[in-house]
């Protein structure tokens, strides 16, 4: 009853702890005594408290308000509070960030706050919750490129893409390591080497699936035509370096027959594509250098680290487009 009559009783009114609005660019109104409630950092900490112990469904309720009418604040406090990160917490941090990840004139301040937070678990909330926008796109009415494009200006921003690119998930990864090699960050021929060695079948039967979704004509009928390519997001150059890495993989690690069979089918398929000739890659100017990819057989050259016995198990994995 209290939240719902702020006119009578405001939280920020009272003498509390306050989250730090003074670093957003533009200043929520808190005037509006509904909006400056939130401020409150005992609030938010005891709305967590209540939802872990039986009273989520109005907690939730009461939280609806802040994440409609004023999300940034309700961001910081859920930032600027004291541990633990609950379910709860990871929860709303999750569902916040997609919000500044689309436009907002707050955008660029709240996600650096969340990237430099010094609770170590805030990151892969944060990484997590832009795979997800990304993977979500075409649910939400969106383009995927476009979305991509947008994570990858903020991960340039917060000196962030490499940390990115060694998560998951794949699908997400791959798709944004395209997109940085497009723009000279990384070298994608190395890039998928250094993947595949480090995750071994995994990775491969992931990049695997990543192509059967982003260009179905890989596995035929029939030679692949390069009208089937979606050149704007997955250009030639790009498929020819994928597919020879998956190649080389084939020829130089162990493998379950699936995979080993898919890849030389898309080989087969592809053969039009793999004949052009190549342009040499340029170097990159950012965040992942280094040479192109050496043979994945054994010995470490190249600067490649052979992965540790059993850590390259061969599952099988249902490849079926």
């Amino acid at each position: 009853q209290i939240l719902r009559n702020p006119d009578v009783f405001c939280f920020a009114e009272q003498q509390c702890h306050t989250s730090a609005t003074e670093i957003l660019k533009v200043q929520p109104d808190l005037d509006n005594k509904e909006v400056a409630t939130w401020r409150s950092l005992d609030l938010i900490e005891t709305l967590l408290y209540l939802a872990d112990n039986g009273h989520s469904m109005q907690v939730a309720e009461l939280l609806a308000f802040p994440r409609s009418n004023c999300p940034d604040v309700l961001v910081l406090g859920l930032l600027q509070i004291n541990p633990p990160i609950t379910l709860l917490r990871q929860e709303l941090l999750g569902k916040l960030f997609k919000v500044f990840l689309a436009p907002h004139p707050n955008s660029g301040v709240i996600l650096a706050h969340a990237w430099h937070s010094q609770s170590i678990q805030i990151k892969p909330i944060l990484m997590l919750s832009m795979a997800d926008w990304y993977l979500k796109a075409g649910q939400e009415g969106d383009n995927e490129h476009s979305r991509l494009s947008r994570i990858l200006d903020v991960a340039q921003d917060l000196k962030a893409l490499s940390m990115m690119l060694n998560g998951q998930p794949f699908p997400f990864v791959i798709d944004l390591a395209i997109l940085a090699s497009r723009r000279e960050y990384l070298n994608l021929e190395k890039w998928l080497g250094d993947k595949i060695r480090e995750h071994g079948e995994i990775f491969v039967a992931a990049t695997v699936k990543f192509l059967q979704r982003k260009i179905p004509a890989v596995m035929g009928p029939g030679p692949l035509k390069e009208d089937s390519v979606p050149k704007q997001t997955l250009p030639v150059d790009c498929l020819a370096t994928i597919i020879l890495c998956l190649q080389e993989a084939g020829r130089s690690m162990p493998l379950g027959q699936e995979v080993a069979e898919t890849i030389l089918a898309m080989v087969s398929v592809c053969t039009s594509v793999l004949s052009r000739p190549r342009p040499p890659p340029p170097p990159p100017p950012g965040v992942l250098r280094g040479p192109t990819l050496p043979s994945l057989g054994p010995g470490p050259p190249g600067g490649f680290n052979p992965p540790a016995p059993g850590l390259t198990p061969q599952p099988r994995h249902n490849l079926t487009p």
